[in-house]
């Protein structure tokens, strides 16, 4: 419970306080509804209400808005909640949260205007347009890196994330990011490896082939000509009132913060705003809306551009994933295009289905609470797809699965057994990197000159030619060395050598009210086989 509460002068008072605050914090009667715009109700969303109501209680969420359109009509607009618990300001449809990486269907459609203008072509290098901030590649070519893949996220750009506490002036301009990370650890084309880092490269050549700004760029080229009147980069002029205060998942208020990649993750919009970006998505036409893109292109924008390619992390799945949109073939019988957004202070995401005209917005000011979100998007679309309800109520809960002492994934493949010696590659040098795979499974790490220790979560990654895994130790670089002890690996066999990326990372010990910074940085690694384990 939050310090303020706990220095009042008599228990009395405290405990009335308490209680008071208790309240605050579950209360979902709070609900704000927005007249429907559709004349005659076609649904009953009375089991969706009582199903958000009692998650707002039971995960303690401060507040979920929603909205649904469909058929170019928005059918039901609601919040649930508190914008703010503290001044006690009721979330309504018109609340402005942070969408997180749910921007980058945004980016991507600026990138489609400029695309559509002849400015930009997709399958040229990205760095033709990135001036004096280009990509490098230390494996691979960079001019294989084309605004295609980098929209797509098969560039070979790593994730990179970095969040800095403040309002934005301390956060280094995307340039100096760029030239700092942004090292190919993946030859073009041969991995999806979902990437901030090429959304924000993304924005920054949107900026110097447009001459504006980027959030100039986005308001005049993509919010004011769709009618999004509470949508910005960050927190726009005027707009103030409307946001919500951001909550960690222990529900203390975090403070403000701004990421280095504004491209991959720094839009704040409405439930209202999102589903008429959705609807613009859907190809509806509305009459207040202008049509900055053909239908052609927003067709282009959703078909699966990864060509087959395997996902370097665990990200993807069965997924595929088009120019800003993920594409899932089967969800309970449809095809959907998605983007969420997941970081400190909110989960958020727009799930649209094309086939139906039907597009679905759930923004909540907490993260990373995922789960949640799944839930109220499926019981949503539920209470309009019968079909979808149907598949829903017949999916059973899969069940349990006990690790087998004898299990494959538990053994590594005769090729990785062995000592790896090389280097990770940070953007101020190398660090010595040495791994020893064992045949029992064990993977002993030792990182420049820090002490051994052994790389976790290896068992389920280990088979496929492949190395994933986790250590405690620190990237040897200012901007992360006194923040972290985390490092991450992901790396493939390919050669006879073990080549992919080190992350430097401290998402479970980050601490915004101590100004601790929340980063995840990747540096390109390779080794080489010195000695195998007999």
């Amino acid at each position: 419970m939050d310090s303020v509460w706990k220095c009042r002068s008599t228990i009395a008072t405290r405990r009335l306080t308490l209680a008071f605050l208790a309240a605050l914090i579950t209360c979902p009667a709070i609900a704000q509804r927005t007249h429907s715009t559709s004349s005659t109700p076609r649904y009953d969303f009375a089991a969706v209400r009582a199903y958000i109501n009692k998650t707002i209680a039971e995960k303690r969420l401060p507040s979920v808005s929603v909205a649904l359109a469909e058929d170019g009509k928005i059918i039901w607009e609601e919040a649930f909640g508190w914008a703010d618990r503290e001044k006690m300001i009721p979330a309504t449809p018109g609340t402005v949260y942070a969408l997180a990486s749910l921007t980058k269907p945004y980016t991507s459609t600026g990138v489609m205007e400029l695309v559509e203008q002849h400015k930009i072509a997709l399958d040229h290098p990205i760095n033709e347009y990135l001036g004096s901030a280009p990509l490098t590649a230390i494996v691979g070519d960079a001019s294989g890196a084309t605004v295609r893949r980098v929209l797509c996220h098969t560039s070979g750009l790593p994730i990179h994330s970095v969040n800095l506490v403040g309002n934005g002036d301390q956060v280094p301009p995307t340039a100096d990011t760029i030239r700092r990370y942004g090292t190919l650890v993946n030859p073009p084309g041969q991995y999806f490896d979902y990437s901030n880092l090429g959304y924000g490269a993304l924005g920054y050549m949107t900026s110097l082939v447009s001459q504006l700004d980027w959030k100039d760029y986005m308001r005049d080229k993509v919010f004011l000509p769709l009618g999004l009147f509470h949508t910005s980069v960050g927190i726009g002029p005027g707009l103030e009132d409307y946001v919500v205060a951001r909550y960690d998942n222990g529900n203390r208020r975090l403070p403000a913060f701004a990421a280095d990649t504004p491209g991959a993750s720094t839009i704040w919009s409405s439930a209202h705003d999102v589903v008429r970006f959705g609807m613009f998505q859907l190809k509806d036409h509305l009459p207040d809306q202008r049509a900055i893109l053909t239908d052609a292109t927003l067709d282009l924008m959703k078909e699966p551009a990864t060509g087959g390619v395997p996902s370097a992390g665990t990200m993807l799945g069965r997924k595929s994933y088009g120019l800003g949109w993920f594409i899932e073939p089967d969800d309970h019988g449809y095809t959907v295009l998605s983007h969420e957004g997941a970081t400190l202070g909110a989960t958020t995401t727009l799930e649209i289905f094309p086939a139906e005209d039907l597009a679905i917005v759930v923004l909540i000011n907490q993260g990373v609470v995922e789960d949640v979100l799944v839930d109220i998007v499926q019981q949503i679309a539920a209470a309009v797809l019968p079909k979808y309800a149907a598949a829903l109520k017949a999916v059973a809960p899969a069940p349990p699965q006990s690790a087998s002492p004898n299990s494959e994934a538990q053994f590594p493949l005769a090729e990785l057994i062995g000592s790896w010696t090389g280097a990770a590659r940070t953007w101020q040098g190398s660090v010595p990197l040495t791994i020893t795979v064992q045949p029992d499974g064990d993977v002993h790490v030792r990182l420049g000159d820090q002490l051994e220790t052994l790389l976790t979560t290896v068992p389920a990654f280990i088979k496929d030619h492949r190395l994933v895994g986790m250590f405690t130790g620190t990237m040897p670089m200012p901007d992360v060395k006194n923040y972290a002890d985390k490092v991450g690996l992901t790396l493939s066999l390919r050669d006879g050598r073990l080549i992919g990326e080190a992350l430097a990372f401290n998402d479970m010990d980050f601490d915004p009210y101590a100004g601790k910074p929340n980063f995840t940085i990747s540096s390109y690694v390779e080794l080489t086989r010195t000695s195998p384990v007999k």
